[in-house]
């Protein structure tokens, strides 16, 4: 014989569970994709920055000027997205941030600033991979949080319509068939349900 409140719970709980799967999923998914797009758009930000510095650079760049050089790291480092930079000309190092090692980065070629096919040098941008990285996974928490927040009583809806929708209805069926006594069939129980539910406009006329 079927036990018709255990296998109700057991379909309400797979529908609880499967829900909760589905946002768990969704959140880690979410999470990744905002990640991945904070890590692009801060790539995108080193570029913009070097493109910005670059024709300044050039200038300290042809001109050798140490201070000026400086200047335009000092303005470099501040940026929280930059670990450190240096400015080569074709012939040395013309200045470097303190926290510089040789670390590889991204290079922007310096053009001359009187002959655009020419070139005077280098700067090389570091990119601080420790904070872009904590920045990233603090916007995409953030992100996965507020997320999670719409989901929740989505989820919940979802749980409550599955069981007045489905689960519900077949309790009520269990419960019928569990009402008809052995030997008679469903369709005759049935008849006779139709039969009854008539019976009163029956009278009438």
């Amino acid at each position: 014989m079927i036990n018709k409140s255990s296998l109700i719970i057991r379909l309400t709980i797979a529908l609880a569970l499967s829900s909760f799967l589905f946002g768990v999923i969704y959140s880690k998914l979410y999470y990744k994709s905002v990640y991945a797009d904070e890590l692009a758009r801060s790539k995108t930000t080193i570029e913009q920055i070097g493109q910005t510095v670059s024709t300044t650079a050039s200038i300290a760049a042809y001109l050798e000027d140490a201070d000026l050089a400086i200047e335009v790291l000092n303005g470099l480092i501040s940026n929280d997205v930059i670990l450190a930079a240096k400015i080569d000309t074709d012939t040395q190092t013309l200045a470097k941030s303190l926290l510089y090692k040789g670390q590889p980065g991204n290079q922007f070629v310096l053009s001359h600033p009187f002959i655009p096919t020419a070139n005077v040098g280098v700067i090389l941008l570091v990119p601080n991979e420790v904070f872009i990285r904590q920045q990233a996974s603090s916007i995409a928490s953030d992100s996965v949080e507020t997320l999670v927040l719409l989901i929740i009583p989505m989820l919940i809806l979802f749980v409550s319509l599955a069981y007045i929708m489905i689960t519900r209805p077949m309790g009520v069926l269990f419960k019928q068939l569990q009402e008809i006594p052995p030997g008679i069939s469903a369709l005759a129980l049935s008849d006779q349900s139709q039969r009854q539910r008539n019976w009163p406009s029956n009278q009438k006329h």
